[in-house]
């Protein structure tokens, strides 16, 4: 698995375990990160205590599958009823707004994706079709068509401190990048840049991790500056990045400190070598747990050394112990549980690193 950075400076952050010195990387460096370093500190995935609840009543139904939190401490969530959920820090319901239609500010049925940028305006990603702007006032002020900016799901996309937009989804508008950098300008968004040659066709989706700046870390290809090889024992012998057994990035996340969070999904090979059939028959109950391993790991990049190493572990068991997804540039994130009821809750965690 290779993790790719563009420059840009980070600021420092106290941690609980003691951060190795920062080490200065050669321009274009590939750096190996394998086993043999001994680890020096462990994960602790700490409650908040805040949780944003569905409720009986139907005002907040669903929560969908997307939560993001504001500058301002707000957090937004999605449900497949068209209306975005707005709670405060506290995790208290404030409003609704939005509803299925096609007009301004309306929203087809389905799965959203949400964007902030640094002046708190909402940008949500409207079930593949287009994105809709909302001021830091939640008024509704333009949209884009998803072909222009890319749909922004699984973590392609963010917003760039100074306003543009950049998609890891390259190519959907014909053009043959990985990643384009597009100015916000409606109805059709102009491209500023557009740059890291595809290798083959199809393979045009990257995950990127955004800390501020004009630097990203993406993964597996880009225009490399920097590189980290992760080599491990674990990785299945012989595979190719497209191939059935390639590992997944479920997880890539850069916060203010300089902490990179990765978490892949690995399809166990004797699972993989299963006809379609056999695979359904061999996975009654949870059938992720039966077909796929979890690893998450911790990167300093300051360092360029590995910090933790959790895995193999069952989906079931990663749910429990790791976010779902991180906020912007920080440690905290959020993960999906059930009341005794049945109602959706989204619980608000924090990562920390705590010596061993």
């Amino acid at each position: 698995m290779l993790l790719n950075v563009f420059p840009h400076a980070l600021a420092s952050q106290a941690r609980s375990c003691t951060r190795p010195p920062a080490y200065s990387a050669a321009l274009g460096a590939v750096i190996a990160l394998s086993e043999v370093f001994r680890f020096p500190c462990v994960i602790q995935l700490l409650h908040t205590g805040v949780a944003l609840r569905a409720d009986s009543a139907g005002v907040v139904a669903d929560i969908g599958n997307s939560v993001v939190q504001s500058p301002a401490g707000r957090f937004f969530t999605s449900a497949k009823t068209g209306e975005v959920s707005v709670w405060d820090r506290s995790g208290k319901f404030l409003f609704n707004f939005g509803r299925i239609g096609r007009g301004p500010g309306e929203f087809a049925a389905g799965p959203k994706h949400f964007l902030l940028d640094a002046r708190g305006r909402l940008f949500v990603g409207d079930n593949n079709v287009r994105w809709s702007v909302f001021g830091s006032d939640n008024d509704y002020e333009m949209n884009f068509s998803a072909a222009t900016l890319g749909i922004g799901a699984a973590g392609c996309c963010s917003i760039l401190d100074d306003g543009t937009f950049l998609s890891g989804w390259g190519g959907v508008d014909g053009a043959f990048r990985i990643y384009e950098i597009r100015q916000r300008s409606a109805p059709t968004p102009t491209v500023i840049r557009a740059f890291g040659d595809r290798e083959k066709a199809g393979r045009n989706r990257r995950r990127i991790a955004y800390a501020g700046g004009s630097t990203f870390w993406s993964a597996p290809d880009g225009v490399r500056l920097r590189t980290i090889r992760r080599e491990v024992s674990w990785m299945p012998k012989g595979v190719e990045a497209s191939g059935v057994l390639a590992p997944e990035l479920l997880i890539l996340h850069q916060d203010s400190s300089g902490l990179l969070y990765v978490s892949y999904s690995i399809k166990q090979r004797a699972f993989a070598s299963l006809s379609p059939a056999d695979q359904r028959n061999r996975l009654p109950g949870s059938p992720a747990d039966k077909a796929f391993d979890r690893y998450f790991e911790v990167i300093d990049t300051k360092a360029n050394l590995l910090l933790v190493s959790t895995g193999p572990m069952r989906p079931s068991e990663a749910e429990k112990l790791f976010p779902a997804a991180f906020f912007q540039s920080s440690s905290r994130g959020y993960q999906f549980d059930e009341s005794a009821e049945g109602l959706p809750v989204v619980r608000i965690v924090e990562v920390k690193l705590v010596r061993k």
